[in-house]
């Protein structure tokens, strides 16, 4: 590695390490602030010394009616030109939100998909082991009901977190031996994946519709 490229590397690193310090946003907040006033008084003084200058030949330009014409176009497109570059700045500020809001909509809902897709495709593996049950009119073997069951409380720790694993297990049954205790079994299973299921797709649907854009009036 070149000295040139570690010193780059350095220079991001305490960059970055900055960036996360407590005060950071105090300084930036501070300089913001800075920047402003500093402009504020900068604009005046030199409003100011264009207004005494004027004012120093006003004889002069009271007597030329075409150099103040001269001058009154000038400020005139000055004036113009500042605020055509307010209203781009304006706009690129609004296109910016409304891309920051719609891709943190497009993250949640990402999030909330992703969620009802795991807990769909432990659903689905209840529900086939429940139509093999209904459909045979037998028992399945115990080790297997000990991996679905195995799946779905993985599956919901991994996705919702404990709090809703232990919720979902609220209540429920051993792992029973007959065929028909089974059905009923996983059918709780069921019946509770799909409550969580269409939670996770209400609050995608919410995730969809909470932020409205912003509109340009």
């Amino acid at each position: 590695m070149s000295l040139k490229s570690y010193l780059s590397f350095c220079g991001l690193a305490l960059a970055d390490d900055y960036k996360h310090w407590g005060w950071y946003r105090k300084m930036s907040a501070t300089y913001v602030r800075l920047d402003k006033l500093i402009s504020f008084v900068l604009g005046t003084t030199l409003s100011a010394l264009v207004l005494l200058g004027v004012y120093s030949y006003r004889d002069t330009l009271s007597g030329n009616k075409r150099w103040v014409a001269i001058i009154a176009l000038s400020l005139l497109s000055a004036f113009l030109l500042w605020l055509i570059g307010a209203i781009k700045r304006f706009h690129e500020r609004m296109v910016h939100e409304l891309k920051a809001s719609y891709l943190a909509e497009i993250g949640t809902w990402r999030i909330h998909a992703d969620k009802v897709w795991r807990l769909s495709f432990t659903y689905g593996m209840a529900q086939q082991a429940q139509h093999t049950i209904d459909f045979f009119r037998r028992a399945m073997p115990k080790d297997e009901l000990q991996y679905l069951d195995a799946n779905i409380n993985s599956n919901i720790h991994n996705t919702l977190g404990a709090a809703a694993r232990d919720s979902h297990y609220e209540h429920m049954p051993q792992l029973p031996e007959e065929a028909e205790s089974q059905g009923a079994w996983i059918r709780s299973h069921c019946w509770r994946l799909e409550k969580l299921i269409e939670r996770e797709r209400q609050a995608q649907l919410s995730a969809h519709t909470a932020t409205p854009p912003k509109q340009l009036t």
